[in-house]
């Protein structure tokens, strides 16, 4: 049979036929596509117009491709298929309008009730999930979406168990801890490490203590125990086993006092520094005689024990004191100092070693041995001539007059209104403030860089005109000029139109000169020399001068003059040396601009810088 069990095997070959000379027959036609015919018959067509008979084995799987279903059931129910245009998800379908969703997993062959679980989704979104009980399904957790999240609710039909925090709201936490405090709670009842939770009568019973750090507003308050209160007991009327506490004063606290022996001691402590003034307690009427006196005080004597201190208004006898401060005046008959009168201590000050005056000394000398002068924060006014051996002053001096100092060693700043003149040689080891030029910054090239720039962290509006010496500047690459490009965009762009000129003067024997340069107006730099030779000590040396370079208005001025061995230098007298003198107008970026120049970059025409000292310097006008 030319098909069998889903393969086709052809049953003649026309061409050993040919071959053999066997014609052409009906029958063996015949045979042929009757085979054909029943392969045909029993192939699943892909235009669905077959329909298998019998249950159908893939041997490499089935492959779907994206949003194209299975479809489930007679009514096509159910369509399961890869959704991934809208939701790039599995997704499974009621296919019907309106029609649920129901999905039962089984485990071992759903043969008992535990085995089966329902996922359900009703039309609107409810999802349930159901447990098999008793032959039917019984829902457990259920799930109600809508329009929010936060509205949306999950209903639990049995007990739930969470091993960690339980996150309610907006994000209040229960831990187990806090939830096993709400365990079994009786209301009304105080348990030990539980919520308390008042009854239905709103009363609660069996605290221990209770600690108030405010207060108690209470009805009544019934205390079967003692009462300790360390503050103020205040209350409208108090009463003593059902007696007003003024008539048990008046009838036993007044009677025994009245009738008890009289005390002759009184225990005191001494505990008490506070820094308050007490009353000091004296007999009363007067009475010096002793027996059943009062006692009483006024404001007028006090004790304060943390200083140590009596206050009255007078003090009246003999005072014997280790020290003593008077504020007013001292008034007395005599005085004496260590026994001796004071009127015998008179005469003698104008020799002391030791004299303490709170006035003026407007005669007399102060001789050698007399030991320190201590006058605090107080002036020493003289119109006279000082003389010192040597002064030493920490703080500021105030000179109306002329100094006249042989040697002045100076370490800190000094300011002066007027001139000073100096008539042999000064020497400044530090900043000289005014119109003095200031050493900014110094770069000093010992390998290769492209470049020395000067930025805006130097090239401020603290000075207005700037100075720049260059020692020994040499290419990396011989015969290369060097060009200062000024920017006022702190490197950004060096665009400035500049307008310049240079000469330059023959320094060997020749002695000639003439105009240089080939930088031109239009390079944005300003050329300084010409083929600056770079063999071993030789080089190029040039002091350059920039006037105005913050102002805003007006033009910026540029001189220099330089000095350097030519790239064809032979020494002494042989070759050529020369001195390059030029000046330069800076602009702006445009021709109205006036923007002040805060960067200045020194480069060579080609290569590096090789070596080389950049010094710049600030000038105030």
């Amino acid at each position: 049979m030319a098909y069998s069990s889903g393969t086709f095997s052809r049953l003649y070959d026309w061409t050993t036929d040919r071959d053999a000379g066997v014609k052409i027959r009906a029958d063996r036609m015949d045979e042929e596509f009757d085979g054909i015919a029943t392969g045909l018959t029993t192939a699943i067509l892909k235009d669905g117009t077959q329909t298998t008979t019998a249950v159908v084995p893939f041997a490499f799987g089935i492959s779907i491709v994206d949003n194209k279903a299975i479809t489930l059931g007679t009514n096509s129910d159910i369509t399961i298929q890869y959704d991934e245009t809208t939701n790039d998800s599995l997704e499974i379908a009621a296919a019907t309008e309106g029609a649920a969703l129901g999905i039962v997993f089984k485990s071992d062959q759903g043969d008992d009730n535990a085995d089966q679980h329902k996922l359900s989704i009703a039309d609107g979104g409810t999802l349930t999930l159901a447990s098999k009980i008793s032959g039917s399904f019984v829902t457990y957790l259920t799930h109600t979406p809508n329009s929010t999240v936060a509205s949306s609710t999950l209903a639990v039909a049995g007990n739930l168990t969470v091993g960690g925090n339980l996150t309610l709201g907006s994000g209040a936490e229960l831990s187990e801890a806090e939830l096993e405090m709400l365990d079994g709670i009786t209301a009304g009842t105080v348990a030990a490490s539980k919520a308390v939770v008042v009854d239905s009568n709103k009363d609660i019973a069996s605290f221990r203590n209770i600690t108030l750090t405010g207060e108690l507003d209470a009805g009544s308050l019934d205390v079967s125990g003692d009462a300790d209160i360390d503050g103020t007991l205040e209350a409208d009327a108090i009463t003593v086993g059902g007696t007003a506490l003024n008539t048990v004063i008046a009838g036993v606290t007044v009677t025994n006092a009245t009738t008890a022996a009289v005390a002759t001691t009184v225990t005191i402590s001494d505990n008490e520094s506070t820094n308050e003034e007490n009353a000091v307690v004296f007999t009363a009427g007067g009475d010096v005689d002793g027996g059943n006196i009062g006692l009483e005080s006024d404001g007028d004597l006090t004790y304060n024990p943390s200083t140590g201190t009596v206050t009255a208004t007078v003090f009246k006898g003999n005072i014997d004191a280790v020290d003593g401060d008077f504020d007013g005046t001292l008034e007395a008959d005599a005085i004496t100092i260590g026994g001796t009168g004071i009127g015998s201590i008179y005469s003698a000050i104008a020799g002391s070693s030791n004299i303490v005056t709170t006035g003026a000394l407007n005669s007399g000398s102060i001789t050698s041995g007399f030991g320190a002068i201590n006058n605090g924060s107080s002036n020493i006014t003289t119109t006279g001539v000082g003389t010192f051996a040597s002064l030493d002053i920490s703080g500021d001096i105030d000179v109306d007059g002329t100094a006249n100092l042989d040697v002045v060693d100076i370490d800190g700043a000094v300011d002066m209104a007027t001139s000073l003149t100096v008539g042999g040689a000064t020497t400044f080891n530090g900043t000289v403030a005014g119109t003095a030029m200031t050493l900014l910054a110094t770069t000093t090239v010992s390998s290769a860089v492209s470049n020395v720039t000067f930025s805006s962290s130097l090239i401020t509006d603290t000075y207005m005109d700037y100075r720049v010496t260059i020692r020994f500047a040499a290419p990396a690459t011989n015969g290369q000029a060097l060009f200062v490009h000024p920017s006022d965009n702190n490197g950004s762009d060096y665009d400035i139109l500049i307008e310049q000129h240079m000469q330059y003067h023959d320094l060997k024997a020749s002695l000639a000169f003439g105009n240089a340069g080939t930088n031109g107006n239009s390079g944005a730099k300003v050329q300084i020399g010409t083929g600056t030779e770079n063999t071993a000590n030789k080089g190029l040396n040039a002091d350059i001068m920039f006037i105005g370079l913050r102002q805003t208005t007006g033009f910026k001025a540029m001189h220099f003059n330089c000095i350097g061995a030519h790239d064809n230098d032979g020494g002494h007298n042989t070759g050529n040396d020369y001195w390059w003198q030029g000046g330069a107008k800076f602009i702006g970026s445009s021709n109205t601009d006036r923007t002040a120049i805060n960067n200045l970059k020194f480069q060579f025409a080609s290569g590096n810088v090789a070596q080389g000292t950049f010094s710049l310097y600030g000038i105030k006008s």
